[in-house]
């Protein structure tokens, strides 16, 4: 049977196609961040390049919006306590599923499998009936517990932690060194490429939450920038979007700029 090969220029376009669909609308809000948030008629060119090539809102939200500044920093005290707590407990419990036996394993994981297809929503009242009777209701830290805890990510990473044989372990233990030795020394080395892409995607996660803050914070005062943008003046809203997602843009690249290193693939 002879198959078809479809020509590398409809591939291209295809691909273009696809990337266009998918960069319009980022394309758009850049777009509308450098509109003057005060209407002018563009009666000539000048005042063109004045309405839709402004400063106007970047300076707005930098230097005359302190809300968006105090958003700022609870997204920053939100994401990156629960970003680093869930990368030791994930990777722990990775290695922790490891060391146990076939059937442990299969037990814990499936649990695990059915936890994450429960929807978010089932999860809500229960979570917070719990964080209610620990006194945690209203605090930060009741979302960064229940961010910490994530069942997704440990598939992956116990499938990386895997490919080191059992008969290293027990080497290492009779060698005389500890779990937390071999964790450090052996098995956390072999899940880094994963910890890597885990940080990329959970930090992307985390820095846009907002069902989280809404019902379990319920302070204004303590929402995320991510809950405020609902109520934000439409101007202002682009400029903020853009200066909002740059942190993620930028460890998105250096992300996987490390994890290309580390694969040996050419970029």
């Amino acid at each position: 049977m002879r198959w078809y090969r479809t020509p590398r220029a409809i591939q291209r376009g295809v691909l273009i196609l696809f990337g266009g669909f998918i960069l319009a609308p980022l394309i758009w809000v850049v777009l509308r961040s450098f509109e003057n948030p005060v209407p002018y008629k563009a009666e000539n060119i000048f005042m063109f390049l004045y309405r839709y090539l402004s400063p106007g809102q970047y300076t707005d939200v930098l230097f005359h919006n302190l809300e968006y500044w105090i958003s700022y920093w609870n997204t920053l005290l939100l994401t990156v306590p629960t970003l680093l707590l869930a990368m030791f407990l994930v990777s722990l419990a990775a290695y922790g599923l490891t060391i146990m036996g076939d059937k442990a394993q299969n037990r814990i994981l499936s649990g695990y499998a059915v936890l994450a297809l429960l929807p978010m929503q089932m999860l809500l009242v229960p979570q917070l009936i719990a964080l209610s009777n620990m006194h945690l209701k209203g605090s930060r830290l009741a979302v960064i517990l229940i961010g910490s805890f994530t069942p997704w990510y440990l598939f992956f990473l116990h499938r990386l932690c895997r490919r080191v044989p059992d008969s290293v372990f027990e080497m290492a233990r009779i060698e005389g060194a500890g779990e937390w030795t071999i964790f450090r020394r052996i098995a956390l080395p072999q899940m880094r490429m994963g910890l890597l892409v885990f940080e990329i995607i959970v930090s992307a996660d985390l820095w846009g939450m907002v069902e989280e803050p809404l019902v379990y914070i319920q302070d204004i005062t303590k929402y995320p920038l991510s809950v405020l943008f609902a109520e934000a003046e439409e101007g202002l809203s682009y400029a903020g979007a853009v200066l909002f997602s740059l942190p993620v843009v930028v460890l998105f690249l250096s992300g996987i700029r490390g994890v290309m290193e580390k694969e040996g693939i050419q970029g």
